[in-house]
């Protein structure tokens, strides 16, 4: 999963794309290969989004999944 970030903490937010300008740009990376998946979760989260916050939140909602960061 490609998570995308609408606010990183360590940027200013007008030198950023739109977020959703930036998940489109992330799908189109990927392409239709089946393995990989961008997702907005950060989008409902408050902003800026901090990492911790996100890994809480995917563990609460996936359970059953082992997340690991690839930076």
């Amino acid at each position: 999963w490609f998570v995308v970030s609408p606010q990183n903490p360590f940027k200013k937010s007008n030198s950023l794309l739109h977020e959703f300008d930036r998940l489109d740009m992330v799908r189109a990376a990927i392409g239709d290969n089946p393995t990989f998946q961008a997702i907005d979760i950060e989008f409902q989260l408050p902003k800026p989004s901090y990492t911790i916050d996100t890994l809480t939140v995917l563990q609460d909602k996936y359970p059953n999944y082992e997340f690991h960061l690839l930076i």
